[in-house]
């Protein structure tokens, strides 16, 4: 089975802990497991193990979550995100999972609702879509 992991974490390093957790568990269980991660690197979470696609990165500017900055803290741009966007749908097209995980979203994330939509969009367009 492919598993496919989508995390975004904005402020900390928990939600890619955990989603870490969970995809070494996939992999025990002899499945296929690709992270895709929209956070900012996080180097001291060990992920040697788990493979893992590293988005455009963005975090939270605060604990407010309204507006996203980018690599170099500036103020993420519409084309910054869209290419983010692009990345995550190419990912998703190349692994084609059999399941798929996000975080949080539509519960949390909001203001990542268009790549969290568009990805949904994308898999539940499929003939057999995943697991979602």
């Amino acid at each position: 089975m492919k598993v496919m992991i989508v995390v975004t974490h904005l402020l900390g390093t928990g939600h890619l802990a955990r989603a870490l957790t969970l995809a070494r568990a996939y992999i025990a269980a002899s499945d296929s497991v690709q992270i895709v991660s929209g956070g900012m690197p996080a180097p001291l979470l060990q992920h040697n193990d788990v493979p893992m696609m590293q988005l455009q990165p963005v975090r939270s500017d605060g604990v407010d979550f309204s507006r996203l900055l980018d690599a170099d803290g500036e103020i993420a741009e519409e084309a910054y995100l869209a290419s983010r966007q692009r990345t995550l749908l190419e990912t998703f097209t190349s692994f084609a999972p059999d399941i798929l995980i996000t975080e949080l979203f539509p519960f949390g994330r909001r203001i990542l609702k268009a790549e969290f939509t568009a990805l949904l969009s994308s898999a539940r367009a499929l003939p057999t879509p995943p697991l979602v």
